[in-house]
């Protein structure tokens, strides 16, 4: 996915997660990161996972 695609796949509250699975992320306005809320640390673009494409197991997430 090419980064214009997945900064309008952001827009989706829930699509768009870290390499954890979390939601809870805000894009940067001047790189092409993601930082997530609940990991306190920016994701680059490549890590991010489409929800919708690459449904994350639940064996993976960071509680």
């Amino acid at each position: 996915m090419d980064h214009e695609e997945l900064r309008e796949k952001l827009d989706e509250s829930y699509r768009i997660g870290c390499p954890f699975g979390h939601s809870a992320r805000i894009p940067s306005e001047e790189r092409e990161t993601a930082y997530c809320r609940s990991c306190n640390k920016s994701h680059p673009f490549e890590d991010l996972i489409d929800k919708a494409e690459r449904p994350i197991s639940h064996g993976s997430l960071r509680l």
